[in-house]
């Protein structure tokens, strides 16, 4: 892939990348284990230089009971094929909100980290309905992402 000049790619990610939109991020170093990861941005890139996002997985058992019925507050469950990248039920986890800088994005653009697609309207309401009503994100956050 075609790495773009530093000021390109800033400018690329500040107006191109905003709330809503879904990253894959090839071999994420996680906690446990390193591998590809999803992320959803909770903030627009335009707006600061750190960008804030959570991420969203396929084991949705660890969130549904056997019947379905949620097991905790703050997430967004996702059906299969109602997101473009999401082929899979997914869960957008809201305990995990993590912070990125536009530095960092850039960096690995085109590398590691790639836009696949964004929630639909209508999820991004939910995602804030579920924002709003947490108990456990902090006001300030809150704030952040839903401005």
């Amino acid at each position: 892939m075609v790495q773009l000049p530093p000021e390109l790619s800033e400018e690329h990610v500040r107006t191109q990348f905003k709330k809503g939109d879904i990253l894959r991020w090839e071999s994420y170093p996680g906690k446990i284990e390193v591998k590809d990861r999803f992320f959803v941005l909770l903030t627009s890139c335009s707006e600061s230089d750190d960008v804030l996002a959570v991420t969203a997985t396929k084991k949705v058992s660890l969130y549904m009971d056997a019947d379905g019925k949620r097991k905790f507050r703050d997430f967004l469950f996702v059906p299969a094929g109602d997101s473009q990248c999401f082929e899979k039920d997914t869960v957008i986890d809201l305990n995990w909100i993590e912070k990125f800088t536009i530095a960092e994005i850039i960096k690995l653009l085109g590398a590691g980290i790639r836009r696949v697609g964004s929630l639909s309207a209508e999820q991004l309401i939910k995602l804030d309905e579920r924002v709003s009503a947490s108990k456990l994100i902090a006001e300030d956050i809150k704030t952040k992402i839903l401005q």
